[in-house]
């Protein structure tokens, strides 16, 4: 009969425990796989929509005729200037800068961002 009751306290005591210790550990634990699992959902997001926002933007690049712009601004350079930045690669970094600046302004509408 005394195991019993021993048993009962020790069960009482574990349920003691439980409430002072094992709420915090559980709380914890619960939030920290939530913001694990948005987290990867984020992650998650960002993978479907940035290959779609670039695609938006080079659709409005390709309608705004940007680079026919470039192209005329491009052609009243003389040959030697014309040539050093070739050389330095200046139009593939503006044609970079350009898309970037314009993915990123349709990022914008995307909720989320």
């Amino acid at each position: 009969m005394l195991e019993f009751f021993n048993d009962v306290i020790s069960f009482f005591g574990d349920i003691k425990d439980w409430i002072y210790s094992g709420i915090y550990t559980f709380t914890v634990d619960a939030y920290a796989y939530f913001i694990k699992q948005s987290v990867k959902a984020y992650i998650g997001f960002l993978i479907t929509a940035i290959p779609f926002a670039w695609d938006v933007a080079q659709s409005i690049i390709d309608d705004l005729n940007i680079s026919s712009y470039l192209d005329s601004a491009w052609g009243t350079l003389d040959a030697p200037t014309r040539s050093v930045l070739a050389y330095l690669r200046i139009p593939e970094g503006i044609n970079f800068i350009l898309s970037s600046a314009v993915t990123r302004f349709v990022l914008r509408f995307i909720p989320g961002f």
